[in-house]
């Protein structure tokens, strides 16, 4: 028998021949064992001994040329044994004349790119769909159609102050210096951009140069006070309690207490927040930058207030605009 019923030139016939005997036992001793090949006009192709594979199996193999003769061909078997029992066998297959068959010249299991495979480099055994890609190193080892590209590394903050470097897409304009990132306190005049804005803090008389464009003019230079602010007792309306020993500290009314004046401080907020500090948002624990923004404006409100009279709400830096927390 033979492994297909049809082949293309080029292709190699593999041959399969078993001996039994009419009982079911294999041939064991043989005097010959032979095969003979015709194509399809007739003419004979091979002819040669079948080589034994064990009791009573015997195979042969034979690559049909590309210039062969297409049509029916005959393949004849002969076995005989040593008691000149013979056997014999003919096949016929159907052979065509077509396209050369695909190589896979590094045995990788895929056939070469160039004659319609989905090798794209068939010399080189590692290559192949589906193999492991190496980013970065210009080589298709998938053959997916190009190289893969890495991921960019990890943005760093290699100066250890809370912010990324900008370069990989962090905010720290200056990643080598930890006094320099966004919030710093910023020096004017001294050609670094400590805050990160984008340009140094110029100097000036008082606050003349400047434009107000929000809480945040004042954020520029009052980092650190705008955080003071937000942490004290005042703002917070609570405080540690040392000689206190019948709550958890820290108390005040922003913690539950109560006093004849402000019986609920939560609940009646628009009223005692319009004079305390703190006015407006409530006031949380975290000194988060609109905390921080609200926390600069309330004292720029109040002390414009106290200069220019109630209800004047608006800016004045010629006088006491963004130093009020310091001058406070």
């Amino acid at each position: 028998m033979t492994d297909r019923q049809s082949y293309t030139a080029g292709q190699t016939v593999n041959i399969t021949a078993i001996a039994t005997y009419g009982d079911g036992l294999a041939v064991q001793q043989v005097k010959k064992a032979k095969v003979q090949i015709k194509d399809g006009i007739g003419r004979r192709v091979a002819r040669g001994a079948l080589e034994s594979q064990g009791p009573g199996i015997f195979t042969y193999n034979y690559a049909i040329s590309q210039d062969a003769n297409p049509g029916s061909w005959e393949i004849e078997v002969e076995i005989e044994d040593t008691k000149r029992n013979k056997a014999e066998q003919e096949i016929s297959v159907d052979v065509t004349i077509g396209s050369p068959p695909c190589p896979d010249a590094d045995g990788d299991g895929f056939t070469d790119g160039e004659c319609g495979g989905d090798d794209c480099n068939d010399n080189d055994p590692l290559i192949h769909p589906g193999a492991t890609e190496t980013c970065g190193d210009g080589i298709d080892q998938d053959c997916s159609g190009a190289d893969l590209e890495c991921e960019p590394p990890p943005c760093a903050d290699a100066d250890g102050d809370g912010y990324e470097d900008a370069s990989c897409g962090g905010d720290d304009c200056d990643d080598s210096d930890p006094l320099i990132h966004p919030g710093a306190a910023e020096t004017c005049g001294d050609g670094v951009d400590q805050n990160c804005s984008g340009a140094d803090l110029p100097c000036g008389e008082g606050h003349a140069d400047l434009t107000w464009t929000g809480p945040e003019t004042c954020l520029q230079c009052h980092q650190s006070e705008a955080h003071e602010v937000h942490g004290s007792v005042m703002y917070q309306w609570k405080g540690d309690t040392p000689d206190m020993v019948n709550g958890e500290a820290p108390q005040g009314k922003n913690a539950g207490a109560v006093n004849s004046y402000c019986i609920n401080i939560l609940g009646n907020w628009n009223a005692c927040g319009n004079c305390h500090v703190g006015l407006g948002a409530k006031p949380e624990d975290e000194a988060t930058p609109e905390q921080l923004a609200t926390r600069v404006e309330q004292l720029v409100v109040a002390v414009a207030e106290a200069d220019h009279g109630e209800g004047e709400r608006q800016p004045a830096f010629g006088s006491v605009l963004c130093t009020s927390e310091q001058d406070a």
